[in-house]
C-alpha cells in the first residue's frame, strides 16, 4: 500500500514536471515568435519610411518642375508686356513729335483701357 502510494506520487510529480517542460516549452517558442514578429514588424516600418521617402521626394520634385514652369511663363508674360509697354511708349513719342493731338489722346485712351 505505502508502495502504491509512492508510485503514485511519483507519477503525479513526472507529469508536473513534464507540465513545467511544456510550459518552458511554449514560454520559449512565444520569445522566439515575439522576436521574429517584432523583426518582421521592424522590417516592414522600414520599408513603409523607405516608400514615404520615394512619394514625398517624387511629389517635391513634381511641385519643383510646376513651379519652375508657372514662373518661366510668368517672366515670359511680364517680357511681353514691357515689350508692349515699351511700343506704347515709343508710339507716344512719336505723336507727340509730329503733334497730333487727335491720334495722342487715343493712344492715352487706349492704353488706360488696355492696362485695365
Amino acid at each position: 500500500e505505502e508502495l502504491a502510494a509512492l508510485i503514485s506520487e511519483l507519477k503525479q510529480e513526472q507529469k508536473v514536471i513534464e507540465l513545467i517542460a511544456k510550459l518552458v516549452n511554449n514560454w520559449t517558442r512565444i520569445v522566439n515568435e515575439s522576436d521574429v514578429f517584432s523583426w518582421v514588424i521592424r522590417r516592414e516600418f522600414q520599408e513603409l519610411h523607405h516608400l514615404v521617402d520615394e512619394e514625398k521626394a517624387r511629389c517635391l520634385e513634381g511641385i519643383g518642375g510646376h513651379t519652375r514652369g508657372l514662373v518661366a511663363s510668368l517672366v515670359m508674360q511680364l517680357e511681353q508686356a514691357q515689350g508692349t509697354w515699351e511700343r506704347l511708349a515709343r508710339a507716344e513719342c512719336v505723336l507727340e513729335q509730329f503733334g497730333n493731338e487727335d491720334h495722342h489722346e487715343f493712344i492715352r485712351k487706349f492704353h488706360s483701357m488696355a492696362s485695365r
